[in-house]
C-alpha cells in the first residue's frame, strides 16, 4: 500500500446507530481496492469505538476530542431518531463531535475537507420511540439545515447506496481540490 494517500473517515453516531456504522466500514473496506486502483488512495475509518474506555460520558467525550483532533479528513456523521447521550457541553456527543468537525473545517486550519450528516427515516415502531429525544434531533436536523446539506436514507436497502455515493463524490472534491494536497494535509503510507 505504499505511496497511497491516506484519506481518514471519523464516523460519529449514536449507539442506536452501531449496525449502520458496521456497514459504513464493510463499504469502505469493499471500496478501498477501487479507490486504491483508481484513485491512488485508501481509506481508514475511526469511530469512538476504537478509543477503548470504560469513563463516564463526559470522560469519554473528552477522550475522543483529544483522540480525533487533526486525525480525519472527512467528518461523517449518521443519526437516526434517538439524539444520544448529553455531554457537558453539548445536548450528545454526536452533536459535539459535529461542531467540532464544522468549527475546523470552517478555520482551514485542520485537515478537516469534507463534513457529511446523514439521517436514517426508516420507519419505526411508533411505540419504540422516545418522543423526548425525538424532538431533540428534529431540532438538531433543522439547525443543520442552515449550515450545510445533509442526506437521508428511507429503507435499510437504500443506506448501502446513499453512503457509497456520498463518500465516493467527497474523495473526488478532496482529491481534486489543489488545498488538500498541501504538506500537513495530505498523509501518505
Amino acid at each position: 500500500m505504499n505511496g497511497l494517500r491516506l484519506i481518514q473517515i471519523f464516523l460519529s453516531h449514536t449507539g442506536e446507530m452501531s449496525e449502520y456504522a458496521n456497514r459504513v466500514r464493510n463499504i469502505v473496506s469493499r471500496e478501498n481496492s477501487h479507490w486504491e486502483d483508481v484513485h491512488k488512495v485508501t481509506v481508514r475509518v475511526l469511530t469512538f469505538e476504537d478509543i477503548s474506555s470504560s469513563y463516564s460520558v463526559d470522560g469519554v467525550q473528552a477522550i475522543i476530542n483529544q483522540f480525533m483532533e487533526g486525525r480525519y479528513d472527512i467528518y461523517l456523521g449518521i443519526m437516526g431518531h434517538k439524539f444520544g447521550a448529553p455531554t457537558k457541553n453539548f445536548g450528545s456527543g454526536t452533536e459535539e463531535e459535529y461542531k467540532t468537525a464544522v468549527a475546523e473545517f470552517v478555520s482551514g486550519r485542520s485537515r478537516v475537507a469534507r463534513v457529511m450528516f446523514g439521517f436514517c427515516e426508516v420507519p419505526l415502531n411508533p411505540f419504540s420511540i422516545d418522543l423526548k429525544n425525538l424532538k431533540k434531533t428534529k431540532a438538531f436536523r433543522k439547525e443543520m439545515q442552515s449550515n450545510l446539506l445533509y442526506f437521508s436514507w428511507e429503507s435499510d436497502d437504500r443506506f448501502e447506496e446513499v453512503i457509497r455515493k456520498q463518500l465516493s463524490g467527497a474523495l473526488i472534491k478532496i482529491i481534486n481540490d489543489p488545498k488538500n494536497s498541501v504538506p500537513g494535509r495530505a498523509r501518505y503510507i
